[in-house]
Order: C-alpha cells, then structure tokens, then sequence
C-alpha cells in the first residue's frame, strides 16, 4: 500500500466533503468544537486540508488541517490537527507536508499543536519544543 499527501484546493473543498467531513467530525468529537465551525474555517480558507490518500484502494486514511501565520516577514506553516488510522503508515508523509509548505507556500518554519502522545514522533522529525499550553475547565 502507498500512501500520499494531497492537499485538497479550496475550491475543490466542497466537492470533496463527502471524503473529508467524517475526520472533521472526530476531530470535532476530539476537540469539543462544533463541527459546523470547523466546517466554516475550512470553507473560508482559514484552514487548509491534506489528505492521506491510497490511490490504489481509492480510500482516505487520515486528514490534516493546517494554517498559515506571519511571524515577522516568514510565513510559518502550523498544523492544527491530524487524525486518521494507522499513524505508523503515514507519518513518514509528515515531510511531504514540510515541503509542501515551503515549496509551494513559501514557509520559512512549520509549527504542530499537538496531544502529548506526539511529542515524541514530531522530535524524531525535527521539530523542538517551544512552548507549553495548559488548559483548565471551569466546572
């Protein structure tokens, strides 16, 4: 099986939601944010989606949503979220991702906003712990 990266353009999101919208979903479940949301900041560009793909079973095995910041005069590429199956499958496509955004949006860095679990894969490819981010549920 080969898995691939595609980026999904904005004005193909909609004509692919149907393959798209069930990762949207449990990253919505995941997150505790409405999906209906999540849905509008993709629709309006905020977010940028990246399909793992199997062009051979023509099946979808994980998504990522990913932005673009200014930080000074560079472009910084940040990956909001990721979900799919089968982790250990593709996330060698983690450097196509990387490349993706430097090459094609001009990004000088990418960032990740990750669960704990992934510190340890994302330092195996690089990335370097910069920042912590707590949260506190007011009861």
């Amino acid at each position: 099986m080969t898995l691939i990266l595609v980026p999904i353009p904005s004005q193909s999101v909609k004509g692919t939601a149907h393959v798209w919208v069930p990762f949207v979903q449990r990253i919505a479940a995941r997150t505790r944010q409405h999906v209906n949301d999540l849905v509008a900041q993709i629709v309006a560009n905020e977010v940028q989606l990246h399909l793992v793909w199997d062009p051979d079973a023509r099946t979808a095995h994980a998504l990522a949503g990913t932005r673009i910041l200014r930080r000074g005069h560079d472009r910084i590429g940040e990956i909001l979220w990721t979900t799919g199956i089968g982790r250990r499958r593709w996330l060698p496509l983690l450097a196509d991702l990387e490349t993706y955004h430097r090459d094609h949006l001009g990004c000088a860095a990418m960032t990740a906003t990750a669960r704990p679990g992934w510190s340890r894969d994302l330092r195996a490819q690089n990335y370097r712990l910069t920042h912590v981010v707590m949260e506190k549920e007011f009861s």
